[in-house]
């Protein structure tokens, strides 16, 4: 009996594979983030492969409205709450990027300072055409830099966040895009598509 069965169950694994259909690329290019976000997939499930790129895309885009340093967003809401002294209730994913950014600004010794978006805003760096004319003053950069704006002024309760310094504003830059990716790595990873590419503008 068992001699009988191995060669169907041989056949039955053949046929098997053979239903399958071959590896192909599936690839979706999404912009966010100033920069076009390009994802590669390579599966023999081209269906469940478009449906995962269509999650991500959605995903992209969450996390780059919300974490837009001037545009209307949920970190725009957290820099107002931060220069009114107020605390906020952020998204877990925002109290995680505030907990990674900590780190690696505590890490630094202070060179990773997320903390400094009104500096980079008084730049004029927070708009979509870069900025033209003369440079801030001086006198405005250097109230602004006795202020200090630090990472370790963010206080961290749960997803309440507040800060002990009005100063600080916020601005997460290429940080929140590595974020973003990491996300949509695991989000894929999550749907069985572990063979993949993300290419965010030449960082991959």
């Amino acid at each position: 009996m068992t001699g009988r069965l191995a060669p169907l169950l041989l056949a039955g694994l053949l046929l098997l594979t053979g239903c399958r259909g071959p590896e192909k690329q599936v690839s979706a290019t999404f912009y966010v983030f100033g920069t076009l976000v390009e994802i590669i997939i390579r599966t023999d499930d081209e269906p469940g492969a478009q449906v995962a790129l269509a999650a991500a895309g959605r995903e992209l885009r969450r996390i780059h409205e919300d974490a837009h340093a001037w545009k209307p967003g949920e970190l725009t809401r957290l820099n107002k709450a931060l220069a009114a002294g107020r605390p906020f209730a952020a998204s877990p994913f925002l109290v995680t990027l505030l907990r990674q950014a900590k780190d690696f600004s505590r890490a630094s010794g202070g060179l990773f300072n997320p903390a400094i978006g009104g500096l980079i805003a008084l730049w004029g760096f927070h708009g979509d055409t870069l900025p033209v004319g003369p440079p801030p003053a001086d006198e405005r950069i250097e109230a602004l830099l006795r202020q200090k704006p630090m990472m370790d002024d963010i206080r961290l309760n749960g997803r309440m966040v507040s800060s002990r310094n009005r100063a600080v504003q916020l601005d997460f830059g290429g940080f929140a895009k590595g974020a973003a990716l990491d996300r949509i790595g695991r989000l894929l990873k999550k749907r069985g598509f572990g063979n993949a590419i993300l290419n965010a503008g030449g960082d991959v």
